[in-house]
């Protein structure tokens, strides 16, 4: 079971299919199940369309995806 405060800082939901794995036999690493995504070609324009429900994008997850983007571009250009 995964804390309510790391669900939320991580945007999970209760009851959120998890894959855990092992990584280099000493790091336990967790990530939650994709949803299998089709691409479909809508007026011209390609567009991923989920197979199954997908928790709704806050404004907060948006900014800080955009923000680790940001952290990680930096650190490969300096």
């Amino acid at each position: 079971m995964v804390p309510k405060a790391i669900r939320t800082q991580l945007g999970l939901e209760a009851g959120q299919e998890l894959e855990v794995r092992v990584v280099d036999g000493r790091l336990i690493e967790i990530e939650p199940v994709s949803v299998p995504v089709r691409l479909e070609d809508r007026d011209g324009m390609p567009v991923l369309v989920a197979e199954g429900p997908v928790p709704p994008l806050t404004d907060n997850m948006v900014r800080e995806a955009v923000e680790r983007d940001r952290v990680d571009r930096e650190a490969r250009w300096t």
